[in-house]
C-alpha cells in the first residue's frame, strides 16, 4: 500500500511537471479562465473530462523557433485534459503512459522528437483544429474585452481579473 501511494505521488508530481512546463504565467492562466468561463472551449467532439489545461494554440516551441512570444491573448484557450492531451497532443499522452510503465526517459524522448520535428518545420501536434481553436479564442477575447477584460503582460498590470465565473 505504501509503495502504491509513493508511486501515485511520483505520477502526480510528473503530471504537474508536464503540465506546468512552458506554461502561461499564473496571472495569464487566471485571465484565460475568466475569459473562457473556466470551461473547456474545444470546438470539436470529445469526451470532455479531466482537469482544465490552458493550451497554447501555436505551441511554445513552435513560436520560439520563429521568434514569437507564445504567451499572447488569442494564443491561449481553456481545454479539458482529454481535449488537450488525448486529441491535440497524443504524443504527450503516449510519453506519460510510457513513463508510468517504467520508461524514465519517455519525456526526454518526447522533447527530442518534438525538437527534431521543429528543425524540419514539421508540426508535432494535431493541427486539424487550429483554425477553429484560434477563431474561438479570438471570439472569446473580443467579447471579454467589451466587458473590461485585459491580458496581463509581464506581470506589470494590477491583478484585478474578474473570477466571478467560479461562483
Amino acid at each position: 500500500m505504501k509503495e502504491r501511494a509513493g508511486r501515485l505521488a511520483v505520477e502526480v508530481f510528473t503530471d504537474f511537471l508536464l503540465l506546468t512546463s512552458f506554461a502561461f504565467s499564473s496571472r495569464q492562466k487566471k485571465a484565460l479562465d475568466a475569459r473562457d468561463g473556466g470551461r473547456c472551449q474545444a470546438p470539436f467532439k470529445h469526451d470532455c473530462r479531466g482537469i482544465n489545461h490552458r493550451h497554447h494554440i501555436l505551441p511554445q516551441g513552435y513560436c520560439q523557433e520563429f521568434g514569437i512570444d507564445p504567451d499572447f491573448d488569442t494564443n491561449g484557450i481553456v481545454l479539458c485534459e482529454n481535449a488537450h492531451i488525448k486529441v491535440l497532443h497524443p504524443d504527450a499522452d503516449e510519453a506519460k503512459r510510457d513513463f508510468r510503465n517504467g520508461d524514465k526517459q519517455a519525456f526526454e524522448k518526447l522533447r527530442k522528437e518534438r525538437s527534431d520535428k521543429l528543425k524540419e518545420r514539421v508540426p508535432y501536434w494535431v493541427t486539424d483544429y487550429d483554425r477553429a481553436l484560434y477563431a474561438t479564442a479570438v471570439r472569446n477575447t473580443q467579447r471579454a474585452k467589451k466587458k473590461g477584460w485585459f491580458w496581463p503582460l509581464n506581470g506589470k498590470q494590477k491583478d484585478d481579473i474578474d473570477d466571478s465565473y467560479k461562483k
